[in-house]
């Protein structure tokens, strides 16, 4: 038999974000973290306080596999374009955890790391830090709804995907000719329209706050 692996805080996390990539949120317990690591529930306590921090840890993780290149990236309409494809990227990595960054603040130092680089991007083209605050928060709200209504694509069973598929193709043409021809005889392309969404944000921000934008911008590297 191999030796056990030492339990440390950091593969508590790391087995936590399998256990709720592999089953949802809901599965998460202590007792399930505990059997998933062949310790007994109590013992968890030597390393977190409780479940709270166990979500805090899986938020982290998620929010560490954000990855962008910026090579060749110079202006802010680039930048951001990267930012929100990475972050996408290391939602659809954990996609079962979404919910979970969905309702919780960011409240670990790595983490808030990466709001920290966002923040001195949004300053560095020129806005106010609490206007920055408020693009950020509409950047995640993005990136975090669109990945959300990605990931509920395809319904749990074959069973509910089954009836789901007839729904769509049984669609009346005559009452609903628009719908039947488009929802009803093709699957959404996530990617498109994500990046439809994406140039959207961008063309808002630009319309919005022309002044700022169209400033020379000393941009961050």
């Amino acid at each position: 038999m191999p030796p056990r692996v030492p339990i440390t805080r950091a593969l508590v996390f790391d087995r936590a974000r399998d256990l709720v990539n592999e089953h949802g949120a809901d599965a998460l317990t202590m007792r399930a973290l505990a059997s998933m690591l062949e310790i007994e529930a109590p013992s968890l306590y030597k390393h977190v306080k409780g479940k709270d921090e166990i979500l805090d840890g899986i938020c982290e993780l998620v929010y560490n596999d954000i990855e962008v290149d910026l090579t060749g990236s110079e202006s802010w309409e680039d930048r951001l374009r990267e930012y929100c494809r990475g972050y996408r990227r290391a939602l659809l990595l954990n996609s079962r955890c979404v919910p979970v960054l969905a309702i919780r603040p960011v409240a670990t130092e790595s983490a808030m790391g990466v709001v920290e680089v966002t923040l001195q991007e949004f300053t560095d083209i020129g806005f106010d830090a609490k206007t920055s605050w408020r693009l950020l928060n509409v950047v995640a709200a993005f990136v975090i709804g669109h990945v959300l209504a990605e990931v509920g694509d395809n319904p749990v069973t074959e069973e509910a995907q089954g009836h789901l598929d007839e729904f769509r193709s049984d669609l009346n043409p005559t009452s609903y000719p628009l719908a039947s021809a488009t929802i009803g005889s093709q699957q959404p392309a996530r990617t498109v329209e994500f990046e439809l969404a994406l140039d959207l944000l961008i063309c808002g921000i630009t319309t919005m706050f022309p002044t700022v934008v169209e400033r020379p911008t000393a941009l961050t590297t």
